[in-house]
């Protein structure tokens, strides 16, 4: 008989247990690093409501309440505190987020947290004929080779014969207006001097000048500046032969470009095109000046670079 009682005493104590079973309690966690496709978010798990976690992570949708029907990440970790970056979002949209956790009972969800994207990334290409993609075969701007990490706007604004003085004069007008206060950021690629140097007959330092005085000016207004040294160039004039000028050139942007600039595109490390007396090499250029597409490809290439380099920051 005393077995008995014992046997139902704990018949008892089990069915309460089952009867405490209820969803899960989880919070979710401030969304940041917020960009135009992707968030950064989490939450932590308060309670399992007394049953196994068969799921949990975040959810979330462009209008209404989210839920687990909604677009959602998994967290896998297997701790009460998770995070993770979300992605596939579109840029410029208002989102609303929230945690979930998921036992056999039911789905439990955090507070709903709001945040909106940024737009697309702005990227202007400013220079001369060399970003501008006039060569001997036919028109072809490196830009048409950018393969970038995050959605952008990219424009080019350079133009054949145009000096670092050129460029400093125009830049408000024609750089500055496609800055925007929506993108998360604002790129700007300055590749400058050869007119300076093999057409113009102007000194190393005198271009160097110019081109600071453009990147501060740009610095200034919000942009995030790539300043690119410059590859192989015939010529003789004033100062020297125009691919030893250009050395002269390139050493003072290296010395000196964290003063004015956010990174430098080192073009003149390409050996194809950057090496001294590489002009005189017809695979890659078509004239000591301007590049063969094959050329320009290798360009392409190492800004393309640059430039989710500093996107993926």
């Amino acid at each position: 008989m005393k077995n008995l009682e014992k046997i139902f005493l704990l018949f008892l104590l089990f069915s309460s247990c089952e009867k405490q079973k209820i969803i899960p309690v989880i919070t979710t966690a401030p969304v940041s690093d917020i960009r135009n496709t992707s968030a950064f978010t989490g939450g932590t798990l308060v309670s399992d409501g007394g049953s196994e976690i068969l799921s949990k992570g975040v959810c979330w949708s462009e209008g209404g309440i989210p839920d687990i029907n909604s677009s959602i990440a998994v967290d896998s970790s297997g701790y009460p505190s998770f995070s993770m970056t979300i992605s596939g979002l579109n840029p410029r949209n208002n989102y609303s987020l929230r945690a979930f956790a998921k036992n056999s009972v039911g789905v439990g969800y955090g507070p709903v947290v709001k945040f909106s994207t940024l737009a697309e990334n702005v990227v202007v290409l400013d220079g001369d004929s060399r970003t501008d993609g006039w060569n001997c075969e036919y028109r072809y701007p490196y830009m048409d080779l950018l393969s970038l990490n995050e959605p952008c706007a990219v424009f080019k604004t350079s133009f054949g014969g145009l000096t670092s003085a050129d460029l400093l004069s125009r830049a408000s007008e024609l750089v500055d207006t496609k800055y925007s206060n929506q993108a998360r950021m604002n790129i700007l690629v300055v590749w400058v001097g050869v007119n300076d140097i093999a057409v113009g007959d102007k000194s190393a330092l005198e271009t160097f000048n110019n081109l600071k005085a453009y990147c501060l000016e740009r610095r200034f207004k919000g942009w995030k500046v790539i300043v690119c040294t410059e590859i192989s160039m015939k010529g003789s004039g004033s100062f020297g032969e125009c691919d030893l000028v250009r050395q002269e050139y390139n050493q003072l942007i290296l010395s000196n470009y964290q003063d004015f600039a956010d990174v430098v595109a080192k073009l003149h490390e390409i050996p194809e095109i950057g090496s001294y007396g590489a002009h005189l090499n017809g695979a890659f250029f078509c004239d000591g000046i301007h590049l063969t597409n094959s050329g320009t490809a290798l360009i392409g290439q190492k800004i393309n670079k640059e430039i989710n380099l500093l996107i993926d920051l």
